[in-house]
Parts: structure tokens; sequence; C-alpha cells
């Protein structure tokens, strides 16, 4: 199993066009066959915060979704003018993330992607 926990913050006056394109890349990748969870949560109190909690069976189902036609359409077109990654976990280039991997309940590595 491969978690990531994901975190985007929307450009001042950007939260609607973010929302949609979470809304619509939600639909798409819970069709992903590998993909056994993809969660957005919105802060409470930030509404400009966007967490994303995604969950692959392995480490080909996360690159199958890193290639999938709306991963690249919506993460790595759309999403960079509207949000900014956010948090330790961004990487350079505006895409974020910490990637947990762990096996049988026993080991967890870390890896950045």
């Amino acid at each position: 199993m491969v978690v990531l926990a994901v975190t985007w913050m929307a450009k001042s006056g950007r939260e609607s066009d973010v929302a949609g394109l979470f809304a619509k890349l939600t639909e798409q990748s819970r069709k992903e066959p590998g993909c056994a969870m993809y969660q957005v949560h919105r802060h409470k109190t930030e509404p400009r915060r966007f967490f994303i909690y995604e969950q692959y069976k392995d480490d080909s189902a996360l690159e199958a979704h890193r290639a999938a036609p709306h991963f690249l359409q919506y993460v790595k077109k759309q999403l960079p003018k509207v949000a900014l990654a956010s948090g330790a976990g961004a990487l350079a280039g505006g895409l974020p993330s910490l990637a947990f991997v762990s096996h049988q309940h026993a080991t967890r590595r870390v890896a950045l992607f």
C-alpha cells in the first residue's frame, strides 16, 4: 500500500477553481483500478487550504495515476495556475508531497516523489 498526504493552498480568490479541479480529479482518480482511496478535505477555518489523502495498492498503481490523462490535465497543467503546493512535503516545481509506503502493518518508510 502506498499512502500520500498532499496539501495545496489556493491562490487568493481562486478557492472555487481549486475546489472544482479537485472535484473532477477525485471523480476520475477513484475510477482507477489501483486507487484504494482518494479523499479531498478543505480546511474548516482556512478555506484556501486543501488536504488530499490518497491510497494506492502499490507503486505501479501510483505511477499509473501519475500518468493518467486526468492527473496530467488537472495536477500538472491547471492546478499550479490557481494553487501552490504547501507544507513540508512540497517540492520544487509546484508539486507536493510525502509518500508513505507500508508493508503488512510492520514497516513504514518515507520517500519523496
